[in-house]
């Protein structure tokens, strides 16, 4: 019996995958469809890229290619690890096409969905970044100064993040005296 017969058992157990099995593919799971409108450039859109990128991959049922849960080593058959690595496949287009071309050149090669996510949560994750580097306490004024400065920054990195769709918002808070709190 040829692979692909669809007389085959094994092609069949795929193919009758109910929608809530991760290896079932829809119709429009496409290699062509883009999940994000925000394309990851960097730290500064990494939390909502990320945020938008786990709901449409959970929407999809394809979270698991990128939490882990999904691990090639758990499939036994060679049709389903055919399945897997194709969904694995897809869900990393799926990331490539909803990022910036230079963060594109660095995922040329990569083959596992799960470790590109966990590459991208290492990188521009910064979460702890500010935890790891407390401003020293004291009670003077300068230090409330550098707190406002900080607290700009902060502000500053968040509005050139953002899109050109987003420029008349940018320029609103940009032209306020004082900037909004």
């Amino acid at each position: 019996m040829a692979i692909g017969d669809p007389s085959d058992s094994n092609v069949d157990s795929i193919n009758a995958l109910d929608g809530g099995n991760p290896l079932h593919m829809n119709p429009n799971d496409s290699t062509s469809t883009s999940l994000n409108p925000f394309k990851l450039s960097g730290p500064e859109n990494y939390r909502i890229w990320a945020s938008v990128m786990k709901l449409a991959l959970q929407a999809r049922n394809k979270y698991a290619f990128v939490d882990g849960s999904c691990v090639k080593s758990t499939y036994s058959t060679s049709y389903v690890l055919s399945a897997r690595d194709r969904c694995n496949a897809v869900v990393l287009t799926w990331i490539m096409n909803s990022v910036s071309a230079d963060v594109y050149m660095g995922l040329v090669y990569s083959v596992d969905a799960a470790i590109v996510w966990k590459d991208f949560e290492s990188t521009y994750d910064k979460r702890e970044f500010n935890a790891l580097t407390k401003p020293p306490t004291c009670v003077c004024d300068a230090n409330k100064e550098l707190e406002t400065h900080n607290k700009l920054m902060k502000l500053m990195q968040f509005l050139m993040g953002l899109d050109e769709c987003y420029l008349s918002i940018k320029s609103s808070f940009l032209t306020r005296d004082p900037l909004p709190k």
